[in-house]
């Protein structure tokens, strides 16, 4: 019966030792249709063993993106001129809070790079069907089009690593007015990574004396 149970807990142990190694995989399609968004995410982790879906509804963009805003105020107060007094101190804090956030920003971009680095897409497609119904309109709206992916994946290509090279299109409508789109994309990466990468942050938001050095930093004397 002993033996029974360790050799249960070798092979627990040995599960949790093989789990940073193993792959995950993230399959994401949006897809838009005039004023309507489709979003889903799948998720493989053991070679399919273990699955997860989640289906974003639908959403309708019409009335959500289409709210106006007007702000008005008769508040004597605001209309007044008001003086403020810089101190050489206040300078000093001010370049001393900007060379911290800066060397922040930069630690969190090397770990996050870091990571993207190790992820690898397995495939990438998008199609674009666009028209306004006005041929000038269209052909330029489709060179924007083109423009905008080149530079996007471009962009993306310089992080991560391409399985196979993204497969991009546009296809204008000169005389009718659509707005259609779709991406697919499957991109994996290994546990261990991601685990790493979110150790890195975890000790980098903990970092000691961080949280004094920022409080120091934004307290400003009148």
């Amino acid at each position: 019966m002993g033996y029974g149970w360790a050799i249960a807990a070798g092979c627990f142990v040995g599960l949790l030792l093989l789990i940073p190694f193993t792959t995950l995989r993230v399959h994401l399609t949006y897809r838009r249709k005039e004023k309507e968004d489709h979003v889903f995410i799948r998720v493989k982790w053991l070679g399919g063993l273990i699955r997860f879906q989640y289906e974003v509804p639908l959403l309708d963009t019409e009335n959500s993106l289409q709210a106006k805003t007007k702000t008005t105020s008769n508040i004597p107060g605001l209309k007044k001129r008001q003086r403020m007094r810089i101190t050489l101190q206040d300078i000093k804090r001010a370049k001393e809070r900007w060379s911290w956030l800066r060397r922040r920003v930069a630690d969190l971009y090397r770990i996050i790079r870091r990571f993207l680095s190790r992820v690898t897409c397995e495939r990438l497609t998008w199609t674009t069907r666009l028209g306004t119904g006005d041929a000038a309109d269209t052909g330029v709206l489709t060179g924007i089009a083109w423009g905008v992916k080149s530079t996007l994946v471009g962009v993306a290509g310089s992080y991560i690593r391409w399985k196979t090279k993204p497969d991009l299109q546009v296809t204008p409508h000169f005389t009718d007015r659509v707005w259609q789109t779709e991406l697919d994309c499957i991109i994996r990466f290994r546990i261990g990574h991601a685990m790493l990468a979110l150790i890195c942050l975890l000790v980098h938001m903990r970092w000691k004396g961080d949280e004094r050095t920022w409080q120091k930093s934004i307290q400003f004397k009148g």
